[in-house]
């Protein structure tokens, strides 16, 4: 097990939701590095069918401490060479995913597919 130090994220806690079909989510996660999905997919969860349509939902609730680990083991396994104290790939993803890119592209696939995407989003 390694020891980590020094990554301190600004934020204490944050969530949100966002439902979209799987086809949405499908044509999104295309647009996204292996990396990136690898980390994107631990939160994307099939939630209903609906008239047909399958939605999924893309939800987490956290506080930094945890999604800190959970980056850095990922970054661990696929860069286990990097230095330890270069947190920039931890950062990059942390915005990827729960700071809004994902959500972005998401957005767009909905909107070249004529398709909604529901949300719900709190932070403290």
């Amino acid at each position: 097990m390694k020891k980590r130090t020094g990554f301190v994220s600004n934020s204490s806690s944050s969530s949100f939701v966002l439902f979209a079909s799987e086809k949405v989510f499908d044509e999104a996660l295309k647009e996204c590095t292996e990396i990136q999905k690898e980390v994107v997919e631990r939160y994307i969860y099939e939630d209903k069918l609906v008239n047909g349509v399958l939605f999924n939902k893309f939800a987490y609730y956290h506080s930094s401490e945890e999604i800190d680990e959970d980056l850095l083991d990922i970054i661990d396994e696929n860069f286990p060479n990097r230095d330890e104290d270069d947190y920039s790939m931890v950062e990059e993803l942390e915005i990827f995913v729960f700071g809004g890119g994902f959500d972005t592209i998401l957005e767009t696939k909905a909107k070249e597919l004529n398709e909604i995407i529901l949300s719900h989003e709190e932070g403290c």
